[in-house]
């Protein structure tokens, strides 16, 4: 749910900036789900120019989630994709109160697949229940979307 919330404001502040965003869902619906190989092929196929994937991170079974700071990521996988990372990430630690783990290199489908500059966005961890209080927030999520598009017009420039 709060990917796509995310999503959603992502695109009304792009879209008022003159982009054209094309989402891969648009509900929460489970029939709207599009497996992850798909979406970069969507990108592809609309002629995208940037390919972002937002997340909420979670912890594997078994790992203490207290064991290190958590907090964002920002992951690329092709080098025309970093500035863009780069960009994003830089924004991040301006402006997102949580613990900061890096820009990273990252072997994700959605992001290897892109033919076009993609990036990989973990916003928080859902795990940890003041991350996850702070992803239900409307104003947490609408910084985040406002970190997101900022990094953007960065990039573009």
């Amino acid at each position: 749910k709060y990917n796509l919330d995310i999503a959603l404001k992502l695109k009304d502040k792009l879209n008022g900036l003159g982009a054209n965003v094309i989402l891969t869902r648009m509900t929460n619906d489970e029939k709207e789900q599009v497996p992850l190989a798909e979406r970069p092929r969507i990108a592809k196929r609309v002629n995208g120019d940037i390919y972002i994937s937002i997340h909420n991170n979670a912890i594997a079974d078994g790992e203490d989630p207290y064991l290190r700071p958590r907090g964002f990521q920002i992951y690329y996988y092709h080098l025309h994709s970093k500035k863009l990372g780069e960009s994003i990430h830089n924004n991040f630690v301006k402006n997102i109160p949580i613990a900061d783990e890096g820009l990273r290199y990252g072997d994700y489908h959605v992001v290897r697949l892109s033919a076009m500059p993609a990036v990989l966005v973990e916003n928080a961890f859902m795990i940890l229940p003041e991350q996850d209080e702070m992803l239900s927030d409307p104003d947490f999520q609408s910084k985040l979307a406002d970190s997101i598009a900022l990094g953007i017009v960065e990039f573009v420039k």
